[in-house]
Order: C-alpha cells, then structure tokens, then sequence
C-alpha cells in the first residue's frame, strides 16, 4: 500500500502556526491534531521532525529549526496518509 505524499518547499510560506491542540496554515487550512510523535530520525541534524496525526486521518510531517524549543512555530515538510516514507535530501526515509 503506497501513500500519496505532498512535499512542500522549506519557506516560511509553509509556516504553520500553533494554537492548543489546532495547526493553523495561514488562513489557507487548519488541522486538528490528535497526535504528536518525535523529534524522529533526521539523516542531517538540521532540523528537528516530528509526525502529526490529525482527526481527518491524515498524517502530517512538521519540522522546527534545530535549536528552536516548543511546537509554537513549526513548517510544513510533507502531507500524506497513513504511513509516510519521504526522502529527505537525499537521506534515508522517515518511519
């Protein structure tokens, strides 16, 4: 079973902003989320990842500059469903 999988550049454009338990995406889409796991393995050490699991059944991909502390702030890596295995820069897949 293969999931489809939507990368998203690393901008601030793809900034998502926190609010208790909602993900906010600049007026464009709002997720609510119902699980966190991470930080996961991250082949470089840039940034730190973590998997979002969302009351729509998706399963977001979020990141935070490394050195950043708390989730206030956090930037859309990828959108997908159910399990998600995304090639980061050339570096081995996310489980």
């Amino acid at each position: 079973m293969s999931a489809r999988v939507l990368a998203f550049p690393a901008t601030s454009e793809f900034c998502l902003e926190r609010r208790g338990s909602q993900l906010h995406w600049a007026g464009r889409r709002t997720w609510n989320m119902v699980g966190v796991h991470g930080p996961l393995k991250s082949p470089n050490g840039k940034r730190q990842y973590f998997r979002v699991h969302t009351d729509k059944n998706e399963t977001l991909i979020v990141y935070r500059e490394k050195g950043e502390r708390g989730m206030r702030q956090l930037y859309l890596f990828c959108l997908g469903e159910e399990e998600i295995r995304s090639e980061m820069e050339g570096g081995p897949a996310l489980n």
